[in-house]
């Protein structure tokens, strides 16, 4: 089955090696030992490849340096900072006419994800605390960016929560390999499952879509995974986009979007973009919502990658609720999603508050109302 799942990856432009082909001791060795994770060849290759501006004996090489050496304080710590350094390039001084000037190195080549460096590997030994094997693991230009966990489906006493089980192992045991996880992948055969790596069971999810494949009841649950998750373009789009970072009660949580919140956003993203730019009517569009659905976490992605898009120039949000307590809820979440929206929102606290907040907010910012915050202080007299 493991060759199988493989032929996917390898389907959508992914190439394969075995973990010990790579390993020290191996046919073409790209780790010394088995404590490294990270396949610092390759991502030399994507560092040089994608900043030809910057001084390689320098930014390039103190970028590597700080990526494969890095040691975090905690796995989420760890995960959280390798994220941003991923996302939007790793900080580096570097010396310009006698002055130190702070530059970020970039990881990904985000516009053409041909020109990223993809590959599978199974069988991927790893030394930490213990040694342990995990059964795939995606990398993105020499980085582990995903481990596939498989449970034997002939086996009856394997099932996908002791695929789980085996992922908060690696977690303990070898952490270092999930320090740049993006999401990870568990599966017994039948039931396949997404999550980040502070997700317990209930927060493992499905995916249900996949480009090319229509009626996703007749595939395996993880061809859909794989398919509908790892194809470049929509891998690159969610690790740009739809990854959220949140400290709550001095907890640090790791929130990824699921599928149906991932092409709800990019649906009503490219609606809101062509009621700007094309039809200049106004209307983004009604999304539609049942409970339970996660809706405070798809507006925080929503309003995240509206907050990037050039052509809307730095749009001002004002999210509009008609009672007290979701606009509580909202904002709360909102206020805690300060790593991706890089800005602090505003709580109206009656008419007059959000007329002089909206007044001297020239673009920008997001501000939070209930309907009736819109009356006004004096109703006219009526005839």
């Amino acid at each position: 089955m493991e060759q199988l799942y493989i032929q996917w990856l390898q389907s959508l432009d992914y190439q394969y090696l075995h973990g010990e082909t790579l390993s020290p001791g191996g046919s073409t060795p790209e780790r010394a030992k088995y404590a490294d994770t990270i396949l610092a060849g390759r991502l030399e290759t994507a560092l040089r490849h994608y900043n030809p501006t910057l001084p390689a004996a320098v930014a390039i090489d103190d970028a590597l340096r700080r990526m494969t050496h890095y040691a975090g304080t905690s796995l989420i710590e760890a995960n959280r900072e390798l994220y941003h350094w991923i996302r939007n390039g790793i900080p580096v001084d570097v010396d310009c006419d006698g002055h130190t000037r702070r530059q970020l190195v970039q990881v990904v080549a985000w516009d053409d994800p041909a020109q990223n460096d993809w590959l599978v590997v199974n069988q991927f030994t790893v030394k930490g605390k213990k040694t342990d094997r995990p059964d795939m693991v995606v990398f993105l230009n020499g980085l582990p960016i995903s481990v596939i966990e498989l449970k034997n489906p002939a086996d009856e006493s394997a099932d996908i929560n002791k695929a789980l089980n085996q992922i908060k192992n690696y977690q303990l045991e070898i952490s270092q390999l999930l320090e740049p996880s993006v999401v990870n992948i568990i599966s017994d055969g039948t039931v396949a499952r997404i999550g980040s790596i502070t997700a317990d069971a209930e927060r493992y999810m499905p995916w249900r879509v996949a480009e090319g494949i229509e009626d996703p009841s007749k595939h395996l649950e993880l061809e859909v995974m794989i398919r509908g998750v790892f194809e470049q373009h929509t891998f690159l789009t969610y690790l740009r986009h739809f990854i959220l970072f949140q400290t709550l009660g001095g907890n640090t949580f790791k929130i990824v979007a699921g599928y149906h919140q991932f092409h709800g956003v990019l649906k009503a993203v490219k609606r809101a973009v062509q009621a700007v730019t094309v039809k200049h009517d106004g209307l983004g569009g009604v999304m539609w919502f049942t409970q339970g659905s996660g809706k405070s976490y798809l507006a925080v992605f929503y309003v995240g990658m509206l907050r990037e898009i050039a052509a809307l120039e730095n749009p001002t949000i004002v999210v509009v609720t008609d009672r007290k307590d979701l606009d509580g809820q909202l904002y709360e979440t909102f206020a805690a999603s300060y790593d991706m929206l890089q800005t602090k929102p505003v709580q109206a606290e009656d008419h007059g508050h959000l007329r002089e907040a909206l007044g001297r907010q020239a673009a920008g910012g997001i501000f939070f109302t209930t309907i009736q915050k819109f009356k006004p202080k004096t109703l006219p007299t009526p005839l």
